[in-house]
């Protein structure tokens, strides 16, 4: 038996798959017309969609903060390195720098690169329509496999959406499959390509952390551990850095530099985190986790300067005290 609210849930999922249709249908159709009309008869035509786009943008959103940024702290909170408060606070803040400073080259390939574009020339607001359907095909499905608990990639939903609209307007020969033009050959080899490469990167982080860190006794394995986190910091922000100068956002225009001028930039900020996990995040680290201090992290930057009685727990040296 189907309880009432289950019910309710496949009426209102049957009634936003047949607007969808309707909508991938209305694309094909309006497509086909190839017709120059701005407005089509429609007053408002293109402020309805683009209201209508963001309303569905923001539902896409919703739905890659239940399920994308979950997938990326699930082993942060796990390991309860951090709480979930704190996972929630990084990723508002990481999550929308990374998608303002480094997300244009990849905005461009979703724009350009998995459908042909130029048969959009003589219908700009089915463009609009398309992509409408796009962000709310997504955002339905991440939401729905949300619910069920599944990790399912939001690229993948979003790829395969435009992938549809454009199946719909045009046919096969709508999508862009040349690997030169970085179409959806060169998308779908990034997919394989990407466990690979992860999984390379992490297994030598973790062989390096082992062998330098994890096989020694608990005290030596702290001491070599605080040794090595003002490294890490520096070699993070470094990666980081580089991004952000070599495809950063056109806007800010990094990526016009030349090298000679760039690469030093790229080090000097690295050196620049390196110096602050040596003054602030080691001494945070070595206070809070070995001698259970409770120091907010948020005093990291000026811990030298914090001493007495009321910042110490009532915990012994290697409690593994946190930050609260």
């Amino acid at each position: 038996m189907i309880s009432r609210k289950g019910r309710v849930w496949g009426g209102q999922g049957l009634q936003m798959a047949t607007r969808a249709l309707c909508c991938v249908g209305l694309c094909g159709h309006l497509a086909a017309g190839e017709v120059d009309s701005p407005q089509r008869g429609v007053p408002w035509q293109f402020q309805g969609l683009a209201i209508m786009g963001f309303a569905w943008g923001f539902v896409d959103a919703y739905g890659i903060g239940a399920n994308d940024v979950a997938n990326t702290f699930a082993s942060c909170v796990a390991s309860k390195t951090i709480t979930h408060r704190t996972a929630v606070i990084i990723a508002l803040v990481a999550e929308f720098t990374g998608a303002v400073v480094l997300g244009s080259s990849v905005t461009d390939t979703i724009r350009k690169s998995v459908v042909d574009v130029s048969r959009f020339e003589h219908d700009p607001y089915v463009l609009m329509l398309a992509m409408c359907c796009v962000s709310f095909g997504s955002g339905i499905w991440i939401l729905g496999a949300t619910m069920l608990s599944l990790p399912v990639s939001t690229t993948h939903s979003t790829v395969g959406g435009v992938m549809g609209i454009g199946v719909a307007a045009f046919g096969v020969n709508g999508i862009v499959w040349d690997y030169s033009k970085g179409g959806v050959t060169a998308i779908v080899a990034s997919w394989f390509l990407s466990p690979v490469l992860s999984g390379l990167v992490a297994s030598g982080v973790y062989l390096s952390l082992n062998h330098l860190v994890l096989r020694h006794s608990p005290e030596v394995s702290f001491s070599r551990g605080l040794s090595l986190l003002p490294a890490y910091f520096g070699a993070t922000f470094t990666i980081i850095s580089s991004f952000m100068f070599l495809k950063g956002s056109p806007a800010l225009k990094l990526d016009k530099l030349p090298l000679y001028a760039t690469i030093p930039m790229i080090l000097l900020i690295g050196a620049g985190f390196f110096v602050f996990g040596t003054v602030c995040a080691k001494p945070w680290c070595e206070r809070v986790i070995g001698k259970g201090e409770n120091i907010p992290w948020y005093k990291m930057a000026w811990v030298s300067r914090i001493s007495g009685p009321e910042e110490i727990r009532m915990t012994g040296l290697g409690g593994g005290g946190q930050s609260s």
